[in-house]
Order: C-alpha cells, then sequence, then structure tokens
C-alpha cells in the first residue's frame, strides 16, 4: 500500500525469473518455509530486497463492520494477514544475511552480477 510520506524508491525485478519467490526453504532448522508475491529490488550499486504481498482489487482494506461506532474502521484480516506474512519473510531474510553483501544466483547455481542487502527492513504503506 502506497501512501502518505512514502519514501519513492526505484525497484525493480530481483532478475530475470518470476516476481513470485520463495524466500525461505521449509527444514528442520529454519521451519515453515515462506512464499513472496513478489521479490524485488531497488535499483542502484547495492541493492535493497523488497518483499511483496499483492492484494486484487476486490479485497477488502477495511473490515466491513465499524470498530467503534459510528465510523472508526479495523484494517481487514487480508491486510493484517499479508503484513504478518511480509514481517516473517523479512526477519527470516534477516537473520540468513545478517546485514552483509551478498551475491544472487541462478536457479542451476551460476552467479549473477547482482549483490543485495538486507541489513534494516523499511515499510511501504
Amino acid at each position: 500500500m502506497f501512501g502518505y510520506g512514502l519514501n519513492l524508491v526505484a525497484c525493480g525485478p530481483l532478475d530475470d525469473g518470476k516476481l513470485e519467490r520463495i524466500t525461505a526453504g521449509a527444514n528442520i532448522f529454519t521451519g515453515a518455509g515462506k512464499r513472496s508475491d513478489a521479490v524485488m529490488r531497488s535499483k542502484g550499486f547495492i541493492s535493497s530486497l523488497l518483499f511483496c504481498e499483492i492484494k486484487t482489487h476486490r479485497t477488502s482494506l477495511l473490515a466491513s463492520v465499524p470498530y467503534r461506532f459510528p465510523d472508526v474502521y479495523q484494517v481487514s484480516k487480508d491486510v493484517v494477514g499479508a503484513v504478518a506474512q511480509v514481517q516473517k519473510t523479512a526477519h527470516k531474510a534477516q537473520r540468513l544475511v545478517s546485514g552483509e553483501l551478498h551475491r544472487h544466483y541462478r536457479d542451476d547455481g551460476a552467479p549473477t552480477d547482482i549483490e543485495v542487502s538486507t541489513a534494516r527492513p523499511d515499510w511501504c504503506w
């Protein structure tokens, strides 16, 4: 969601692959795997990762009934769930890269010329 005060940064796809990516695999050490609707990177000499959860125009952003009458509404469960999912994905990514630069690799293991850093997750509302 984009709103007032957003610090806009030019972003693009991580590489030539799909936007949807598995960001953490499931195993006995890291727990459940994580999949992001889109993994992007900022445009720059050293890129920052951007994890995206995409919602359609039919997704409700607010609950259908007021939280407090007459006109105070809560954020919908879909939005809260997306935020929680991105928080967990960013947490796992930060643990994996721990503030260091990391080279991006293709699915076949070949290195690319892309280096990314995830030193501190930030939010775009």
